[in-house]
């Protein structure tokens, strides 16, 4: 559902807000409104903020707006001004019933508590990079100049947190300005979040298969990894285990000796490594999750950030946001997430969310909402609620009204995603949604939850069908307690989904709805509980005319025995022509218990595919009773030669172990 479709909120409509507050304050000074609300200005700037401030309702935010552009300036300097100093702000230095508002250069050089933060335009708050420093507020930080926080040294830890935080007040929603009950850190207009940690891997692999009680491991690669740093060793056992799918170990390190780390706890659980086809063997991911500089709220009063209509590029990496995502009751509080997009059209272009880590928290990790051109590179959303990788959708007319161009997901990972209010059958790591020149490229997806197959590690819905091509490439999904990929759509354009993994799921891949032109390639599926792939997708009417079908190229899959195919084939509910043929090329299957493929359902409509240099372990098909007359299979090359498969009841010599009659080609 998406956060436009709320109501839309009032955050000044009927209230004495802080915002409002600031047009009581005079030049430089301190101000006493009603109620004993104080706010205190820098004293670099004599202009006091203005009352005027737009509403939130009669916005139609579906076509951006004419905005000027920014470059990104350079890093600011140690400012001269600085926070404990009472002259920057008049005489007063801002304490807990304060808001500080920031309209020049000022450098954060002590620990801070204040009721809010109004960053200006010509205004930047820069954290001190040689000290560790925590600025608590339990009102919004507001940036529409800069707040820069780039610690030198690993060992210099920066926190902004978000205290006594009521989510019981959000608004959600959409909005063209901050609503105080909506606690967080909102970024306006050409407002800048320079947040750089300290880079360090984010995520890597162990080099080999881990025993249950392990206090030590080996990873691939442990660069800026230290004592103290937690980290989160994903799960792989097969699916034979009972929820498999929870079996993760967060653990503290004890110490780091190259590539070896210590831990101070000892393993729960086995973390075997999978041999998925010969060649390509997979190993638990392990995530790092701490980060030294840190956005959060609390477990009992959670927070969120948003770029608003913003109009330059954002700079975060290896930044941990922590405690995000306000809920009320089950539901999820509509578009306040941990880091949020929301409507910055082309002004987002040119960002890059690289090595950010979002985790404990109760929404959305990341979203890109009308939001074009931001990258997402090695993040990392652990321990969620609702799908991590978020897109914000429309319900009217059944399609995605609310595209957003040219997104990457690049060596992303969700990890331990559990089901809210409006989650519970449909839940995601990666949700596939609108727009052109959207990429996902070596990501993975595992300890999906949700309550039906199509909670996914990736998950294409029926609302996106239109301009929904995406390159997705290497892309992996393992130990979900469904389905791996779940494809629902229905005139989907030729889209390739390319080199796809998928182990110890509930299902590999559900290609479906009922017709489009999504083709398979180089995709391996091993040992999944219920199925391997389901193919329940015909070429659309669309292929007829570009003369396009349904592939798939090059499958490896092996089902271990676990089910009774390696390749079920739904009937079809659409209704085709006998040209609407699919290809499945290349292609080994074993592993099913009664066949490699498997058209155990009648239906009204035939089924027309060809097999084509395919490898089949075991007993290659299985038709069930029932099937149209006009249902035929053609087999050429491959281990078996060449020969065509139908009913059992049409013409062709009998093959009982196929319930099928063969002929020849």
């Amino acid at each position: 559902m998406s956060d436009e479709q709320e109501p839309q909120g009032t955050a000044t409509t009927g209230r004495l807000t802080r915002r409002r507050l600031l047009g009581l304050v005079g030049a430089g000074g301190v101000a006493v409104a009603a109620g004993g609300y104080v706010a205190l200005r820098a004293s670099g700037d004599d202009t006091a903020a203005s009352s005027s401030e737009p509403t939130a309702s009669g916005h139609d935010h579906h076509g951006p707006a004419a905005r000027p552009t920014a470059s990104d300036p350079p890093v600011v300097g140690l400012p001269s001004a600085r926070w404990s100093d009472p002259a920057t702000w008049g005489g007063t230095v801002p304490g807990e019933s304060d808001l500080a508002v920031v309209d020049q250069p000022i450098l954060l050089d002590v620990d801070a508590r204040v009721a809010g933060i109004q960053i200006e335009p010509d205004g930047a708050l820069v954290f001190d990079p040689a000290a560790s420093r925590t600025l608590r507020t339990d009102a919004n930080v507001v940036v529409r100049g800069r707040l820069q926080i780039r610690p030198a040294d690993p060992g210099v830890v920066h926190q902004v947190e978000f205290v006594d935080v009521d989510e019981g007040r959000f608004e959600g929603g959409h909005t063209e300005t901050p609503f105080d009950t909506d606690v967080g850190l909102w970024v306006l207009d050409a407002g800048l979040l320079d947040l750089q940690g300290t880079p360090k891997t984010s995520w890597t692999r162990v080099t080999g298969a881990v025993d249950r009680g392990a206090t030590t491991i080996s990873v691939e690669d442990a660069t800026g990894w230290r004592a103290g740093d937690e980290i989160v060793v994903t799960p792989t056992e097969p699916t034979t285990v009972p929820e498999h799918w929870l079996h993760h170990d967060r653990r503290t390190i004890a110490s780091v000796d190259g590539t070896n780390v210590a831990l101070r706890e000892a393993l729960e659980f086995p973390h075997p490594e999978v041999t998925v086809r010969p060649g390509a063997t997979y190993r638990a991911e392990v995530l790092n999750l701490t980060r030294n500089v840190l956005l959060q709220g609390t477990p009992e009063g959670r927070s969120h950030v948003i770029m608003l209509a913003a109009t330059r590029a954002q700079n975060l990496g290896y930044v941990g946001l922590r405690h995000m995502g306000p809920r009320q009751g089950e539901e999820e509080v509509l578009g306040r997430y941990a880091l949020h997009f929301h409507t910055n059209y082309d002004g987002s272009r040119g960002t890059v969310v690289e090595g950010v880590v979002a985790y404990d928290s109760t929404g959305h990790a990341f979203a890109a909402h009308l939001s074009n051109g931001v990258t997402f590179r090695d993040c990392v959303a652990h321990d969620m609620v609702d799908d991590a990788f978020w897109w914000d959708l429309s319900l009217e007319g059944g399609r995605d009204l609310v595209p957003s161009d040219d997104i990457v997901y690049e060596r992303c990972v969700a990890n331990f995603v559990k089901s809210g209010g409006n989650s519970k059958f449909n839940l995601t790591g990666f949700l596939m949604g609108a727009g052109e020149g959207n990429v996902a490229r070596g990501c993975v997806s595992t300890g999906i939850q949700g309550g039906s197959e199509s909670s996914a590690g990736f998950h294409w819905p029926s609302h996106s069908r239109d301009k929904n091509i995406w390159t997705f490439e290497e892309n992996l999904a393992h130990n979900n307690r469904h389905s791996g990929i779940y494809f629902w759509q229905n005139g989907a354009p030729r889209t390739i989904v390319d080199r796809f993994t998928a182990y110890h799921c509930g299902q590999g891949i559900f290609a479906g709805s009922y017709s489009n032109l999504v083709s398979y390639r180089d995709c391996s599926i091993y040992a999944c509980e219920k199925n391997g792939l389901i193919i329940s997708a015909l070429p659309s009417r669309q292929g007829r005319r570009s003369g396009e079908t349904i592939t798939y190229e090059g499958m490896y899959i092996d089902q271990d025995g676990l089910s009774d195919y390696a390749v079920h084939i739904t009937k079809h509910l659409a209704r085709g022509g006998s040209d609407r043929v699919t290809i499945l090329e290349d292609g080994t299957f074993m592993g099913g218990r009664v066949a490699q493929i498997g058209i155990p359902d009648g239906g009204k409509h035939p089924q027309l595919y060809d097999f084509v240099d395919c490898t089949f372990e075991g007993n290659a098909f299985w038709l069930g009773d029932g099937l149209p007359e006009q249902t035929i299979l053609r087999v050429e090359g491959g281990s078996d030669g060449s020969f065509v498969v139908r009913p059992a009841d049409q013409r062709g010599d009998a093959r009982p172990e196929w319930n099928a009659s063969v002929s020849d080609a």
